[in-house]
């Protein structure tokens, strides 16, 4: 597919909210777990883009390999088991690769996926556990359209999450039905939008996910603004499974 044709695809996405119309089954349960057993591992490419608004054909893209594994239990927080969760990251349009590893800790209390830290490391150090000084709730089980809370609320940022729908996501050659999870950034006081993210979710854990960063303006050495670029990240699952 043309890249400008994809890059239009992405933007209509985030602004009808990513959901489609096929919600409307009673069986359905919605999901209910993320699976944390030692070594269930997740492959994605994950691109970033700067689409210039002059000209989206000339948009800036980084590729990225992503392999996110379950290490296993590491700790007792309380009565809360914790599980450390590596997303090991390279580049993979640069000979450069400049690999790292993004590790968290999570839990799932009280019906809650909860994530209680985040540290990234080299993968030739040993990190440390590093947390939060309160656990941020990623998904409140089981979803459902319409369902929303809270994820985390710190320095006068919060993060909002709602379940706008239910989606089907191609995989290699099956579709994946999915919660769609929104989750926005807000300034409490001013309202600003830091981002606004989608992410599909099934019981077989993240299946893919879209976050607009918004638009950045570019000056030129006057400070007067020549474009404008919106910033896009997105994840795309190409296979899963157990090493």
């Amino acid at each position: 597919m043309n890249k400008k044709i994809t890059l239009t695809i992405l933007i209509g996405l985030l602004a009808v909210n990513g959901c489609s119309k096929k919600n409307t089954e009673p069986e359905y349960v919605g999901t209910s777990t993320f699976p944390l057993t030692s070594d269930s591992r997740w492959d994605y490419v994950r691109n970033y883009y700067l689409i210039p608004f002059v000209d989206s054909s000339l948009a800036d893209t980084q590729t990225f390999a992503v392999t996110r594994r379950v290490v296993g239990p590491d700790t007792v927080i309380g009565s809360d088991q914790l599980y450390m969760v590596d997303d090991s990251t390279s580049r993979s349009d640069s000979s450069e690769a400049d690999p790292f590893v993004d590790r968290h800790w999570y839990g799932i209390v009280d019906g809650q996926l909860r994530e209680y830290g985040e540290v990234m490391f080299f993968p030739w150090e040993t990190p440390s556990l590093s947390l939060f000084d309160n656990p941020r709730i990623l998904l409140d089980f089981p979803l459902m359209p319409g369902k929303a809370w809270t994820e985390s609320s710190e320095d006068m940022r919060s993060v909002y999450n709602t379940v706008v729908g239910i989606e089907y996501i191609p995989v290699a050659d099956s579709q994946v039905k999915c919660d769609v999870v929104r989750s926005r950034m807000v300034d409490d006081q001013s309202g600003h939008v830091f981002y606004d993210a989608h992410r599909w979710y099934s019981n077989s854990g993240l299946i893919h996910e879209e976050t607009d960063f918004g638009i950045e303006a570019i000056l030129d050495s006057n400070d007067v603004v020549i474009d404008s670029v919106r910033h896009l990240r997105v994840l795309e699952l190409i296979g899963l499974g157990d090493n």
